[in-house]
C-alpha cells in the first residue's frame, strides 16, 4: 500500500484532546482501508482553514455499495460517526464497487458556542 499525506494550514489552534479524537477517526478510517479495500494508493489530506479542518481519506480499493454500508454499519464506522458528531463535524463516504472510497470529514478546530 502506497500511502501520501500532505497538510495545508495552521493546526496549532486545535486543542490536545480535539486532535486526539481527531487522529482517532483518521486510524480508524485508515483501518478500514487495510482491512476490507485491498488497496494499493491511499492519499490522506488535512486543510486547516476558517476554523475547520477538512479531511480527505482517499483510497483505489474494492469500494462497496452504499446499501453494504446501510445494511452491515461496523463498530468501526459507528465509532467515526459517534466522534465526528462529539466534535460537532460532519462526514461524507461515497464509494461504488470497483472505484474505491473516498472519506471527507469536516470538523470545527475549536467548540462552537452560542
Amino acid at each position: 500500500l502506497h500511502i501520501s499525506f500532505s497538510t495545508e494550514g495552521d493546526f496549532s489552534t486545535i486543542d490536545e484532546n480535539r486532535a486526539l479524537i481527531t487522529y482517532r477517526i483518521i486510524q480508524e478510517t485508515i483501518q478500514n482501508t487495510l482491512k476490507h479495500a485491498k488497496a494499493k494508493r491511499l492519499d490522506v489530506s488535512m486543510i486547516s482553514e476558517n476554523n475547520e479542518l477538512a479531511i480527505t481519506i482517499e483510497d483505489d480499493g474494492i469500494g462497496f455499495g452504499s446499501n453494504i454500508v446501510v445494511e452491515k454499519t461496523s463498530s468501526g464506522l459507528r465509532n467515526i460517526q459517534s466522534r465526528v458528531e462529539y466534535l460537532n463535524g460532519t462526514m461524507e463516504i461515497t464509494s461504488q464497487p470497483g472505484k474505491g472510497t473516498v472519506s471527507v470529514f469536516y470538523i470545527p478546530t475549536q467548540n462552537k458556542t452560542n
